[in-house]
Parts: structure tokens; sequence; C-alpha cells
């Protein structure tokens, strides 16, 4: 019997990327899973459109206001019911094999506890800007002893898979309105290991995030997540506090001398020909389910 994996989507006032991202999850290979949305009391067209899915995998819990991604993502794991939790943040997207790539190592690697990977950086239209959380050209799965210290977690929290019963040893933090995926992650990593696929299976929309308010709100709660752990971790949260504070200033110099979108840039590694063509080709086979479905994002 195929494992059930639960996909756990927070939206909120995401109108514009709802049906692409559903959409992959439609797209995917792997076909046995459901996805808990929780509408995080969007005042745009959000609900509508998630009711327009007629798939009775997908299912919607809404909130009656907005209570913040924390909330949203511990109710939507609360009412996760498969063998493994992975996510998909309402405008982001997947690549069709995702799932059926990290259940096949889970089914090599019944130690690791989670298996995430690179994240592909993507614009508005779909195009591959770059590749993050990995250099992008090793195939090979990377394995990993649990964390020692406190710091930048070393696999990306959205692409991650983890086996149910390790991901609902802990929760997501309500009060982090931001960093509390960090917080998840690193709860996890510190016990457990944990394995990273260096090829991109997830597309963000990094440009979308970046607003100089956001990146304050970014840095402002890390801080507060990195507090939680001063007394465990000193030594490696004075480290980190500090450099989550320097950060804090430069993005806000960055940001009013316009040079914060180049700074970033320089972040992501090149993809190689063959990952640029493989983005395309997972692009064009979520597009078409898209126009099967007959749905377009409400932009009204």
């Amino acid at each position: 019997m195929s494992s059930l994996v639960s996909v756990i989507m927070p939206c909120y006032n995401a109108q514009d990327t709802l049906v692409l991202a559903l959409a992959s999850l439609i797209s995917q290979t792997y076909k046995t899973w459901e996805c808990v949305v929780v509408d995080d009391g969007s005042t745009d067209n959000s609900r509508e459109i998630i009711g327009q899915f007629t798939d009775q995998r997908i299912r919607c819990i809404s909130l009656p206001s907005n209570q913040g991604r924390g909330v949203a993502r511990q109710i939507a794991l609360n009412h996760s019911r498969g063998e493994f939790l992975t996510m998909l943040d309402a405008d982001d997207w997947l690549y069709p094999d995702k799932l059926e790539r990290q259940l096949a190592l889970f089914q090599s690697k019944p130690d690791l506890a989670l298996i995430s990977t690179s994240l592909a950086m993507v614009a508005k239209n779909g195009e591959l800007l770059g590749i993050r959380g990995s250099s992008g050209f090793e195939t090979d799965l990377s394995v990993y002893a649990p964390l020692t210290r406190l710091g930048a977690t070393p696999v990306p929290h959205a692409p991650s898979m983890i086996r149910m019963k390790v991901a609902k040893q802990y929760s997501y933090d309500i009060n982090l309105r931001r960093s509390q995926d960090s917080d998840f992650l690193f709860q996890i990593l510190s016990m457990h290991p944990y394995g990273l696929i260096h090829e991109p299976y997830y597309a963000y929309d990094w440009q979308a995030t970046l607003t100089r308010q956001k990146l304050w709100g970014a840095y402002y709660y890390k801080l507060k997540m990195l507090n939680k752990y001063c007394h465990s971790y000193q030594m490696s949260w004075l480290q980190e506090s500090v450099k989550t504070l320097f950060m804090l200033v430069y993005t806000q110099l960055a940001f009013s001398t316009g040079h914060w979108t180049r700074i970033e840039n320089q972040r992501n590694v090149q993809p190689t020909k063959q990952l640029v063509k493989r983005h395309n080709t997972a692009h064009a086979a979520i597009s078409r389910v898209m126009a099967e479905l007959k749905l377009a994002n409400n932009k009204n």
C-alpha cells in the first residue's frame, strides 16, 4: 500500500499564485497525497479559488482572521494524516517528480528523519534565475549527522519531507510570525540525521519576498527564535545573534541604496543548461494541467 504524503499549505491573500501551486500538486507523478490548506484570514479571493478545485485530496480550513504562519502551519500539521509530511507555500510550486523522488530515497535510507532538496529560484513568469541551498550540480543524496550548534539551518524548510512520526514530536511556534519554519526545522535537525538532494525540486518565487518590511520582519523574528536557545547553545547563540543584527542593518542600508536585488542575485548559483531544460519541462507540464483544469488565477 502506498504511503500517504500530507502537504501543508498556509495561505494568505494568494489569489494570484494559488492555481499554479495546487496544479503542481495535481501534476505529481506520485498520486497518494493529501493537501491541507489553511486559509489564514485572506481578504482576497483565495477561498473562492480553493473552492474551484474539486479534487478530494485537497482540504481547506478557514481561519476567521489572520493569525500568522506559525498558527497556520501548526493547524495544518495537527490535521495531517499521512506517514510523511511536506510543505508547499501558496506562492511556490513543485516539480512533478518531487514527491516520488523523496519517497524513493526514504525507502533506501530508513534511518533518515528528513530529506530536503535545493531550491529553484524563479521569476514571476516561472523563469529559472538560479539555484540556492546547494550547488545544484550534484545529483546524489548527501547525508548529515544531527546539528551540534545553533545557526542557519543547512537545508531549506520549504522542500523538506519529514517522517510524520518525527514531525509530530515537534511544533511550529505560534508566536513567531516569521522564522517559525527555521525553528521547526532546527528542532528536528538537532535531534535526527537528515539528507539533502542537491538538485532542485521546489520552485521559490524569491522576488515576491523582496520588500524592505518583510526582510526587517524576517531578521526581527529570527532574533526572537534564536533567543529560545540562548541557554542551551550559549556561544553559537551569541555568534548568530550578532550576525543577525549585522544583517538587519546591512539589508536596510542595501535597500536604501538600491543594491539589494543585485546582492541577492549574487547568492544564486547559475544553473547548468541541463537544469534549465529540466526546469522548463517541469513548468510546461504544470501549465498543461492548469489548462486542463480550466482555472485561472483570479486577479480581480
